[in-house]
């Protein structure tokens, strides 16, 4: 409904200057249009619904993390005496901590953000079908069908990258942890130099990985701004061309 309003903000000063609206100066429409701002948000801070969101989402990211937290510790504990005696702590913690956040992110974005967005693509393709003409709806429909086709498709290619590069780290956490854990072992055999070079190519191999994962996501990224904005230019482009035309 922003845009709606700010349409008719500008209609109503559209006016040549010896004509006047018959509504008067549009105090209510500004006044619309910012509390619609007020709850949207954007451009200078979160909005008021947006802050709302993370207010009521902190009960439930909580009661999520304590769920899954204290069942990973309880089942950690139940496990065998020779796992125990063969543990990876610093694989372990880091899984534990993966896990949970990564838990909290799918329902967080499921709920906020696909969703939502799903809604929005359908109300947005009803709209323009009906206040202007169908070929509005139809070059919004094609975009999200290509952006979600790219999305998909690039998304499952770079999974491995993703997943190789969580097992770099957890390999990272490791060695780095159980090493300091046992650091008396370690300066009884003058291990010191040996543990640190160690350490030193398990974070290269890791960051080989990472790499991997942040230039697929640049790439997808990229796909996804050329979909966007080639869908811009064919709306912008078809719209002139009807304002040219008169229409």
């Amino acid at each position: 409904f922003v845009p709606i309003y700010y349409k008719k903000i500008v209609d109503t000063f559209s006016y040549v200057d010896d004509q006047k609206s018959e509504e008067g100066w549009p105090w209510h429409f500004v006044a619309i249009w910012i509390v619609l701002k007020l709850l949207q948000g954007g451009g200078i801070g979160a909005g008021l619904l947006g802050n709302l969101r993370t207010f009521l989402w902190i009960r439930v990211q909580q009661f999520t993390a304590l769920q899954i937290q204290v069942g990973l510790f309880a089942h950690i504990h139940d496990l065998s005496l020779r796992w125990h005696l063969s543990r990876k702590t610093g694989e372990v913690l880091r899984i534990m901590d993966r896990g949970t956040s990564s838990i909290n992110y799918l329902l967080q974005y499921l709920v906020f953000s696909i969703v939502p967005t799903l809604i929005d693509i359908i109300v947005a393709i009803i709209y323009f079908c009906v206040v202007f003409n169908i070929w509005f709806g139809l070059i919004i429909l094609i975009a999200m069908v290509l952006y979600l086709g790219f999305t998909v498709l690039i998304t499952e290619w770079r999974t491995k990258f993703r997943r190789e590069m969580n097992l770099m780290e957890n390999d990272q956490r490791t060695k780095g942890v159980d090493s300091l854990l046992n650091a008396e072992t370690v300066k009884y055999f003058s291990m010191e130099s040996w543990e640190t070079e160690r350490y030193k190519q398990s974070i290269t191999s890791y960051q080989v990985e990472e790499w991997k994962t942040n230039a697929s996501l640049a790439l997808l990224n990229i796909a996804q701004c050329f979909v966007l904005n080639g869908a811009l230019f064919a709306l912008a482009l078809y719209c002139a061309w009807l304002v040219w035309e008169g229409q």
